[in-house]
């Protein structure tokens, strides 16, 4: 297990420790999109490392309304309410995801 995932999940208590193997580790590049608005929502992230930006298209443009990095996380909402993306996230940097698909999210929060 890379050094990075170790510590980010040192904190967690023994039984989050023994669903580890849940949650797969995902790597993006500059520019790539993590997700796209209208998408059916299926994966929580976390961002272990990098910086995405949050867009919402308005009429003629995609318009940044927010950033987020290393230990922030997104896409609880679509899994939470079962509902569409409501926005579209992009890589800003290169980025390193810890990824739960929506069950084991459930199960967890």
């Amino acid at each position: 297990m890379p050094t990075f995932i170790f510590l980010f999940f040192c904190h967690f208590s023994f039984h989050l420790k023994r669903r580890i193997n849940w949650i797969f580790l995902l790597t993006l590049k500059v520019y790539v999109f993590v997700l796209c608005k209208g998408e059916r929502g299926s994966k929580f992230y976390i961002i272990l490392e990098g910086k995405v930006g949050i867009f919402i298209r308005n009429k003629t443009e995609l318009k940044k309304v927010k950033e987020l990095q290393g230990g922030d996380s997104f896409g609880e909402l679509a899994l939470v309410n079962d509902a569409p993306r409501s926005a579209s996230i992009r890589c800003l940097l290169d980025c390193h995801f810890a990824v739960l698909d929506k069950k084991n999210y459930i199960t967890l929060f």
